[in-house]
């Protein structure tokens, strides 16, 4: 059952049951409330009868008194008391004297005869003087005036009950359509996604949790797409980077085979220098893998960050040398910091490295800064600088500026997409700064440990 057939039936349903209860205890309170109100007014009316009678009885005694009290027939406030009991209901009135014989009778069938006591009927005694002469008795029930108007209240409550039903089931089916066209939308949208039409958005016109659930499927539309996006340049970008080092090793061992070349030492470094290109492609692919599933393993421990700056900077010193840039190292000389000492020794080797291969001549400047939360390191160059529009992209994998990828003055492309992996594993996080002509600064914080 759709959606909108169960969000109308159950407005219907609760409307119908909400009105026969309404309608149900409506009749039940009417109904309590007229009875009570006949019945008062009946003793009222009763009452006055019994007054009158009394009157009569000082003059007359019970002489005539059929006759003057009969329906329609008398004088004076009888007549009037007699004829408005009559109008108001059905009674039966009955007239007895001081011993209980029967005086009068509306029905005229129990005149002379004592009066036996019966149920549910009204008695009120004629008093004259202060001393009861006799009773006036009443079967005071609802004629049909009274059944006609209670029945016709019972039969208004069941056609405002009716009527409410209707008005449910038009509000139940607009409500329906408009409440299930976004879902509708919706399915159709994951349908398309499903398909392969990652381009597709819902549209979102409302901000309740509709409208959020729209906003969220757009969001991961959006991310599967640049998902997608990511898995097709990678497989790419991988067949690109391994394509040269396995022609330059194929080739080499093919001239070998055919006795073209000399198997020199030279030729061996070369495909030995190949290989170990390879392997590092192959490592730093493992490492991202197994960043992204979360299973990356580090060897966490207290380690003073400076001293780990300075064993790298003395490891790229010579490459620093052969390009003629001085590569330095100041601020803190002694920070301690919780990490994987070899993680971040990788994440300075990447940065450094780095900015090494992109200026010509110069400095290359690390600066250690103890911050009262963080430990902030920043590489800073004097190269050409990245223009602005490629900054965002400078993590991505096998981003690299140079539009030709060339693999000895651009690496891989991984390096930096590395070590964001890593910094932000320590819970820190990396970002550059640069202008063109005014070099590049790549900046990485670390948490400082807290004191117990």
């Amino acid at each position: 059952m759709r959606i909108g057939v169960k969000i109308t039936l159950l407005l219907v349903l609760v409307v119908a049951t909400a009105m026969a209860i309404a309608t149900t205890f409506s009749s039940l309170a009417i109904s309590k409330a007229f009875s009570t109100y006949f019945k008062n007014n009946a003793e009222l009316r009763l009452e006055e009868m019994a007054s009158d009678i009394a009157d009569y009885y000082q003059k007359n005694g019970w002489k005539g008194i059929d006759n003057v009290f009969m329906p329609g027939m008398g004088r004076g406030r009888g007549q009037g008391g007699m004829g408005m009991m009559r109008q108001f209901s059905a009674s039966r009135i009955i007239v007895t004297d001081r011993a209980g014989r029967v005086v009068s009778d509306t029905l005229r069938e129990k005149i002379g005869q004592y009066y036996e006591a019966e149920s549910g009927v009204e008695v009120v005694p004629i008093m004259v003087d202060g001393e009861k002469v006799g009773a006036l008795i009443s079967a005071t029930t609802t004629g049909k005036l009274e059944e006609n108007f209670i029945s016709s209240i019972k039969m208004a409550n069941i056609k405002a009950g009716m009527l409410a039903t209707i008005l449910a089931l038009i509000v139940g089916i607009y409500l329906s359509k408009k409440m299930s066209k976004p879902l509708v939308t919706l399915s159709e949208a994951a349908k398309k996604i499903a398909n392969r039409e990652l381009s597709h958005r819902v549209p979102v016109y409302t901000k309740d949790e509709i409208g959020e659930v729209g906003a969220a499927f757009n969001k991961m539309a959006e991310s599967i797409e640049h998902n997608e996006l990511l898995r097709k340049n990678l497989i790419a970008d991988v067949a690109h980077e391994l394509r040269t080092p396995l022609s330059i090793l194929r080739g080499n061992l093919e001239l070998l085979q055919e006795e073209i070349i000399e198997p020199a030492p030279e030729v061996f470094a070369s495909l030995h220098e190949e290989s170990i290109r390879i392997s590092r492609l192959v490592e730093d692919l493992q490492s991202l893998s197994h960043a992204d599933a979360g299973d990356l393993k580090f060897d966490f421990d207290s380690e003073d960050l400076a001293q780990v700056v300075r064993k790298v900077v003395l490891e790229l010193k010579a490459e620093a040398a052969k390009k003629n840039i001085e590569l330095c190292a100041e601020g803190a000389t002694e920070i301690y910091v919780r990490m994987d000492q070899y993680r971040i020794g990788q994440v300075l080797y990447n940065l450094i490295s780095n900015a090494i291969r992109y200026t010509e001549q110069g400095i290359v400047k690390i600066t250690i800064n103890d911050l009262p939360e963080y430990v902030q390191v920043e590489i800073k160059d004097s190269g050409t600088g990245i223009a602005e529009e490629y900054v965002p992209f400078l993590f991505d994998r096998f981003y690299r500026v140079e539009k030709s990828r060339n693999r000895f003055s651009g690496g891989s492309g991984l390096g930096l997409a590395i070590a964001k992996s890593f910094v932000e594993a320590h819970g820190g996080r990396i970002w550059v700064e640069s202008k063109i002509g005014e070099g590049s600064n790549f900046i990485f914080s670390l948490p400082k440990e807290r004191e117990q």
